[in-house]
């Protein structure tokens, strides 16, 4: 979809003038097509990545830029401006983005570069606590994300969203690498055709429109790669994902009943020796303190995790098992749905929000027995808080039937921990989110599902006496027994720093890639008047910034 691409670009930059700013244009990586331009001492570029069904993404890139404001509002110098889009019905967008930079460029053009160099005293920078993220990141990276398929599990959708984030934020450029499983919900093979000229890139991970959980992923996790369904179609098109690392993680990635056909992909068996892609996990997770693989599984296991350049896991329990049954030292690390603020989150449920939902008891429990519902009325009279699930569901809906109505986004999940006033849990990511939104909660073991991660979670916090076992003898007392949210915030902050600290020094081993460039063409700068002087067909008229200018 190249050719189409530069057959729409060539036209619309000579037709508007915006050629004359253009240094060089060329091929990234397979993946996409950059148009690098210079204004004054301003270099940004456009990149279009192309994606099935002749639609396109189109990114904002600040290359180099000495004036304040910044031309990227984004910590990661890079935003979308468009996607999803057809070509052809980009013009005005461009044309609106590029115009938005000149200006921005041309009213900040009398101004001097600052002077860092303190003089006299060395001037004292108050540091936050939580490093400056974009800093730290000498150069950016292209980074893989893998983990389990996408599917309905609203925590592993969160904790990708989440890894995709803080790499966004430490200014990398994240690609989840798109796994599905080899049978779909119909039973078919759903193998794709992947042919050498077909877009690696698409617009959505693939979980088709039943799914509730697709409004989220095609929105937030992005950009993604096509589905791949085996290790076959992984080995044949690692080269042309063309990334200078890959992270696996988090959830229970390495856990042999979860990752079934996957698992050895999981491990990055598909990676070439001489790839030059570093191998990273963070905060991966066995799920569970028994060890489950079988001898070939742990053989196979062992001799690719041994390739890795770093590796990190999820429970306190994993860095035992990594050493005593693979030979690996690993680091402990916090699941990534912790490394985002609150404010990240309120960003994705915040139509979500209802005034009507504030102040209730929240369930949420993966598991449901009569047992567990017979222990939440309980600490409903007691507690004097209405019992609902995150659907919205009465506890007198859920003991009558495990009807699926009711909000199932992961938007209305997030607003329902949010809002809650007490939360009873038996879920890894429901504990996650309790903790990070400081709500008061009680946490039932789940042994089927294993019980390491919890008792992990809970000792990073101080937290072990919000974890019950037994719900039929438990004191309902002990559960209006204060947090001290204060202690409990000050260490997540300590834990955050030492976790993106992992991730930091893991990414700058990276040597990045050099770009696969195309012709270069230098053109001399031209002032903006004379670049926009043109009456567009489209019926633009640059008169209006032209005022600006005269003012």
């Amino acid at each position: 979809m190249f050719r189409e691409i530069s057959n729409f670009i060539e036209p619309f930059l000579y037709q508007t003038g915006f050629r004359k700013h253009v240094v060089k244009q060329w091929i990234y990586r397979n993946s996409s097509l950059i148009v690098e331009f210079k204004y004054r001492s301003a270099r940004f570029a456009l990149e279009f990545t192309p994606f099935e069904n002749d639609r396109v993404a189109i990114d904002f890139i600040e290359r180099k830029h000495k004036f304040s404001p910044p031309l990227v509002r984004s910590a990661y110098k890079k935003e979308t401006i468009a996607h999803n889009v057809k070509i052809t019905d980009c013009r005005g967008v461009l044309i609106q983005k590029l115009v938005e930079v000149f200006l921005t460029v041309e009213k900040q053009k009398n101004l001097k570069v600052a002077n860092d160099r303190p003089s006299g005293l060395e001037r004292k920078i108050d540091r936050p606590l939580i490093p400056d993220l974009v800093d730290v990141a000498a150069q950016p990276r292209r980074v893989g994300v893998m983990s389990l398929p996408l599917n309905e599990n609203i925590g592993g959708n969160l904790q990708a969203f989440a890894l995709m984030g803080i790499l966004k934020k430490m200014g990398h450029w994240p690609v989840y690498v798109n796994l599905r499983h080899p049978l779909d919900l119909e039973g078919r093979t759903g193998l794709e055709c992947f042919e050498a000229n077909r877009p690696i890139m698409r617009h959505t991970a693939g979980m088709g429109q039943a799914c509730p959980n697709t409004v989220f992923t095609d929105k937030y996790i992005y950009p993604v790669t096509i589905g791949f369904r085996s290790h076959k179609q992984l080995e044949e098109n690692a080269d042309r994902l063309a990334l200078d690392a890959i992270v696996v993680g988090s959830d229970q990635v390495w856990r042999p009943q979860y990752a079934k056909a996957f698992l050895n992909s999981l491990f990055l068996d598909f990676l070439a020796l001489d790839s030059g892609v570093k191998r990273i996990s963070y905060a991966a997770s066995f799920g569970t303190s028994d060890w489950e693989f079988s001898e070939s599984q742990q053989a196979d296991a062992s001799d690719l995790l041994k390739q890795f350049d770093a590796v990190s896991v999820r429970e306190d329990t994993a860095v035992e098992q990594c050493r005593s049954h693979l030979g690996v030292n690993a680091e402990h690390v916090l699941d990534p749905t912790f490394l985002l603020d609150e404010e990240d989150y309120l960003t994705v449920m915040q139509t979500s929000l209802k005034p009507e939902n504030s102040g209730r008891l929240l369930l949420y429990v993966l598991d449901k027995t009569q047992e567990k519902l017979d222990f939440v009325s309980s600490l409903s009279e007691q507690l004097m808080l209405e019992a609902y699930d995150t659907r919205g569901q009465s506890l007198s809906q859920l003991a009558d039937a495990d009807a699926e109505d009711g909000d199932i986004s992961v938007a209305g999940w997030l607003a329902a921990f949010y809002q809650a006033s007490f939360i009873i849990t038996d879920s890894f990511h429901g504990v996650a989110f309790s903790i990070l939104f400081n709500k008061p909660f009680l946490v039932v073991g789940n042994r089927k599902r294993g019980m390491a991660r919890f008792d992990s979670i809970l000792h990073m916090f101080g937290l072990e006496d919000r974890l019950i076992c037994d719900p039929s003898d438990y004191d309902i007392e002990k559960s209006s027994a204060p947090i001290d949210w204060d202690g409990v915030n000050n260490r997540l902050t300590k834990l955050r720093i030492r976790s993106i600290g992992f991730l930091q020094e893991a990414l700058a081993k990276c040597e990045a890639k050099e770009e696969i460039e195309g012709d270069y063409s230098p053109y001399k700068d031209h002032s903006l008047k004379k670049a926009l002087e043109y009456r567009f067909s489209s019926g633009w008229k640059p008169a209006k910034i032209f005022r600006v200018f005269r003012r």
